[in-house]
């Protein structure tokens, strides 16, 4: 189900405010109580928190003029946050030392992780910031090998096999994943 997310009364004589900042980025998923944004009146600051949990849409802009019951978001509630109550049990620990793996750019550790956790390599992805860790992804044929740059690090990444290099953590979106599987295919 999806719910609105309004500007709320604040006092008698306000009407309007400003959505100043956004504290969740479009697309987050939020528990309930979670910070959404501030609104700024001519009398008053204050945050306004989400009331349902669930993957929230944002409608509203920052620096815009928002009145008082003006819906600025939405909350998909059929999208809620993995709660303790409902997260996988802990698997059990492995050490490459342990098992008589090879490390690094080898792909034994990253292909136990994905026996142990039921996973197809080639439908599940590896994020790695060293060249060493993007070759192991390859060699063990991972479905999209990500790298992750730091400062002029690209094309090493992209050399040991990156099939994607990002540098910002925050691209790491679902929406994103499924475009870079859709691609593979």
């Amino acid at each position: 189900m999806v719910v609105e997310v309004k500007i709320p009364e604040v006092g008698e004589s306000i009407n309007e405010g400003v959505l100043v900042e956004w504290l969740q980025a479009d697309g987050t998923v939020v528990s309930v109580e979670d910070p959404l944004l501030v609104l700024e009146t001519d009398k008053i600051t204050m945050n306004v928190n989400a009331e349902h949990a669930g993957r929230l849409k944002i409608i509203a802009a920052i620096e815009e003029t928002v009145e008082v019951g003006q819906v600025v978001a939405t909350i998909d509630t059929d999208v809620a946050p993995i709660s303790e109550t409902t997260a996988p049990a802990p698997q059990p620990s492995v050490t490459a030392e342990e098992e008589g793996m090879r490390g690094k750019p080898h792909p034994d550790v990253y292909l136990r992780c994905a026996e142990i956790l039921d996973l197809d390599p080639s439908r599940s992805f590896v994020v790695e910031d060293a060249a060493s860790g993007v070759e192991a992804g390859s060699r063990g044929k991972f479905g999209v090998v990500v790298g992750l740059a730091h400062g002029g690090q690209e094309q090493a990444l992209r050399d040991a096999g990156a099939d994607i290099v990002i540098s910002d953590p925050a691209a790491l979106t679902v929406a994103a994943m499924d475009s870079w599987f859709a691609e593979r295919k």
